[in-house]
């Protein structure tokens, strides 16, 4: 478990502090008061393709049958080992019903439903003045707000946890590509834990269209569940909790 007494510059295969800056154009004074940042939903990122991947082939009889099993146990309050046990000895499943489910995953990858549970924060680190310019114009409302520059500590695909001072996140460098992730289904015996889909997943919410690469983007990702909550004007919001110390610059 990471302390602030590590956040020093370090192996790069082991941890790095990253330096990278939020532009506001609104509510910044209630962040700086709170020390937290507002979390967005995946669905609410300005680029229609951001955090989509395509799919090819057809699920497998193995993957549909675990997912008829998790249903099985979610609604009827079965074992889901005893469900898939069965399904898998008796169960013959028509061309019909695996071109529907295939179709389920999917649109529900399309419409990023596969993130519905994580919540976003998106830091930039432009490499030049030109850049900086383009975020103080587009993200803090045309130079009228502010740019906190913060200090955050990466450790490649691992949570980072300082226990009661900070929301847990994970930080990832976004990247930039012409080409969207794709997810061949045939290949998964599972939607839950399979690593191919789980890999797959990861690359899709951390690249976007190689047109926004002056942003340098990184993504703070936190699990809804950990991130602070309350209703803002009858609308539950949801927040990652900062320590002060990792708040380095206001401009």
């Amino acid at each position: 478990m990471k302390q602030f007494k590590d956040m020093v510059p370090v192996d790069p295969r082991e941890g790095s502090n990253i330096e990278c800056y939020r532009y506001m154009g609104s509510h910044w004074m209630e962040s700086l008061q709170n020390a937290e940042l507002k979390l967005a939903d995946v669905n609410e990122f300005n680029d229609i393709f951001d955090g989509r991947g395509g799919c090819v082939n057809e699920l497998r009889h193995e993957a549909i049958i675990e997912i008829l099993a998790s249903q099985i146990s979610d609604n009827f309050n079965f074992n889901k080992e005893k469900a898939l046990a069965n399904l898998k000895k008796k169960l013959q499943i028509p061309k019909q019903v695996i071109d529907a489910a295939t179709e389920v995953v999917r649109q529900s990858i399309h419409d990023r439903q596969m993130a519905g549970e994580l919540k976003v924060i998106c830091f930039a680190k432009p490499e030049n003045r030109d850049s900086d310019a383009l975020m103080w114009s587009h993200y803090a409302n045309h130079w009228k707000g502010v740019r906190l520059g913060f200090s955050l500590l990466y450790d490649i695909h691992k949570e980072i946890d300082f226990k009661e001072l900070t929301t847990p996140y994970i930080l990832e460098p976004i990247k930039y590509s012409a080409i969207r992730p794709t997810l061949d289904l045939s290949l998964l015996t599972s939607l839950v834990n399979d690593p191919i889909y789980i890999d797959f997943f990861r690359k899709a919410i951390i690249t976007k269209s190689i047109e926004w690469s002056y942003e340098a983007e990184w993504r703070l990702l936190v699990d809804r569940v950990r991130a602070v909550k309350r209703f803002v004007n009858n609308k539950l919001m949801f927040f990652w909790k900062f320590h002060p110390l990792l708040l380095k610059t206001i401009d």
